[in-house]
């Protein structure tokens, strides 16, 4: 099957290829456990939650 093609600014394509590495290098420092980081914002970033204990109080 031939994948369609889509036509959009070079400025809004750099833009697009630059959020993702932005994004890929934040999943990076997180997922090496360097940088803080709320469970909503791996859950957006598709990063597995941590399981917290729950015998733990």
């Amino acid at each position: 099957m031939e994948e369609k093609m889509i036509y959009v600014p070079y400025g809004d394509f750099v833009d697009g290829v630059m959020a993702r590495a932005d994004l890929d290098s934040i999943r990076a420092i997180i997922t090496k456990g360097t940088g803080y980081c709320s469970e909503d914002i791996k859950a957006v970033l598709g990063l597995p939650a941590e399981k917290e204990d729950a015998g733990s109080d």
